[in-house]
């Protein structure tokens, strides 16, 4: 049985969001989304990083 990786993301600018998009379209699930930008504290990080509710 192979296990999903599931991972937290810290940091949601601009290499956040390749890494994240790379890492879903790989399989893997996104737990958690760290950023000290006060604009997108609160948000759905799937918006965030432009690929739709998460």
């Amino acid at each position: 049985m192979k296990e999903q990786i599931r991972f937290a993301q810290y940091g949601c600018g601009r290499m956040g969001t390749h890494t994240t998009k790379y890492a879903i379209e790989s399989g893997a699930e996104l737990v958690a989304a760290f950023d000290m930008n006060p604009a997108i504290i609160g948000k759905d990080a799937g918006e965030c990083f432009g690929i739709g509710k998460l």
